[in-house]
């Protein structure tokens, strides 16, 4: 049985938009492993999966829109890291079948996921205090 996700201040950076997102992420995630473990149906698990696969796109762009409004000098090679490492991740998750390979893309969105956070977002050079206001993701509501 996978295990639900939970927020650390391990996983915290410096810019709290991120932070933030990683929370809905991580939400958005524990949300597919309770409806897969608590046997909802197939289409509500398919529903929880989409929203983690909007959650990861929306995140993506963010990630971008905050590093160019921030002057990131390496922003043209973090893009192009985005678009290759995370188009082949998201295309790797589309290509598992629900409900049969739930529990195989359950561990590699975990892993992928607590990986992601802990090494490539914790780099991102974004202070808190810098980080420009009307670059911050919308609240989950």
């Amino acid at each position: 049985m996978i295990r639900i996700l939970k927020w650390s201040p391990g996983m915290c950076g410096s810019f709290e938009a991120m932070n933030d997102d990683h929370r809905r992420l991580i939400a958005q995630t524990n949300r597919l492993i309770t409806a897969f473990y608590a046997g909802v149906g197939d289409a509500v698990v398919a529903v929880c999966f989409q929203e983690v696969l909007q959650g990861l796109r929306g995140h993506f762009d963010h990630e971008e829109t905050w590093l160019a409004q921030c002057g990131d000098p390496g922003l043209a090679e973090h893009r192009a890291e985005h678009r290759a490492e995370h188009a082949a991740f998201l295309a790797e998750l589309d290509g598992f079948t629900l409900p049969g390979d739930a529990a195989a893309l359950l561990r590699r969105l975990c892993g992928w996921l607590t990986s992601h956070m802990a090494t490539m977002d914790s780099g991102h050079p974004l202070p808190a205090d810098e980080g420009p206001e009307e670059a911050r993701a919308p609240s989950e509501g």
